[in-house]
């Protein structure tokens, strides 16, 4: 099987050493090891590694997931989110409150629905990675971002 090559952006690489300097930092005293992280996050013990090792890129969900699970802010992983962040109104800061206190099954119960009202609204009314043909992926098929 080939290997992949993954493209790691700056931030990229600067979210993956923060989270790394964190972990170690946090880990111990909050009695977490890389299987009870990924109960935690719902994900693989493997997908945690390669998070923590910096094999594949930490995008910004995986990111708050991992800031929430570390108890620090989201912004001390990945430093771009600030800029992110400062564009977003109260409403949807509400949102994103409202939606990180569900539990896991729930979530992506959720996300399920907002890619399927998404994909009935044409791309003029929204922007976004999934609008763009060119970007979204094959039908039926996930990006790897969105799986974490």
């Amino acid at each position: 099987m080939a290997k992949t090559k993954r493209n790691f952006s700056a931030a990229d690489r600067l979210a993956a050493s923060n989270l790394a300097e964190i972990w170690k930092l946090k880990s111990s005293a909050l009695s977490l090891t890389q299987e009870k992280a990924a109960g935690d996050l719902g994900m693989t013990q493997g997908a945690v590694s390669q998070y923590l090792h910096g094999k594949v890129p930490l995008r910004i969900v995986a990111a708050i997931k991992f800031a929430k699970l570390l108890k620090v802010k989201p912004t001390e992983i990945r430093e771009d989110l600030r800029e992110l962040t400062s564009e977003l109104t109260p409403e949807a800061l509400d949102f994103a409150q409202r939606f990180s206190k569900l539990k896991p099954e729930q979530q992506k119960k959720f996300e399920a629905i907002l890619l399927l009202a998404a994909d009935a609204v044409p791309d003029s009314k929204i922007s976004g990675e999934w609008h763009n043909p060119e970007t979204r992926p094959a039908k039926g098929r996930k990006r790897v971002s969105e799986t974490r």
